[in-house]
């Protein structure tokens, strides 16, 4: 699925594919020379994604995205054979860190999506195993940074009204920043 609204810069890609997290470079020497290579596995998944994107966004006429963007990236794992019941382990807290599934994922939309992944002010990571009948895969949103940037200061106003005494609800609180400095 793809969803690309040229007029607000926003744009919605839900593709069905295993996540696969970056995997660390190799190296090797060949006369005197050191050569960093990425692991197949992980060279593999960025070129298939990348080509999902690719091709939805052609026929969208899709150019990549210009300025500083917010992405929000939702991982949906499928679960491992040795996991018979989901109170075993509900959630995948363990290896690959979901960084490393996130550098992979940002690396193979470079030059489709937006220019570089660099244009990233703001990132959203999640998470979780695929539930009964679920297909594992990846849903990302991009949306312009000063949308999410006027989200967040909506959101301290309404942070500092709970924060400051008679505010919101009335709840009297001062939160503790860092040496000396406090907000309220």
């Amino acid at each position: 699925m793809f969803l690309y609204d040229k007029s607000t810069q926003c744009l919605w890609i839900k593709a069905e594919i295993d996540p696969v997290a970056m995997g660390r470079p190799r190296f090797s020497r060949f006369k005197g020379r050191t050569k960093a290579r990425t692991p197949t596995k992980s060279r593999i998944f960025k070129r298939s994604l990348r080509d999902i994107v690719q091709t939805q966004a052609w026929k969208a006429a899709m150019t990549p995205l210009d300025g500083p963007l917010a992405v929000f990236v939702h991982f949906v794992l499928r679960k491992p054979p040795s996991i018979k019941n989901s109170r075993d382990r509900p959630y995948p807290s363990v290896k690959p860190d979901l960084d490393n599934y996130a550098k992979a994922a940002l690396d193979a939309l470079n030059g489709v999506a937006w220019h570089d992944d660099g244009q990233v002010t703001s990132l959203n990571l999640q998470k979780h195993y695929a539930k009964p009948g679920e297909e594992p895969g990846i849903e990302i949103v991009v949306e312009p940074a000063r949308w999410h940037m006027s989200r967040l200061e909506h959101r301290e106003t309404i942070l500092g009204r709970m924060v400051k005494p008679g505010g919101a609800e009335g709840v009297g609180l001062e939160i503790n920043f860092g040496e000396g400095e406090s907000r309220g």
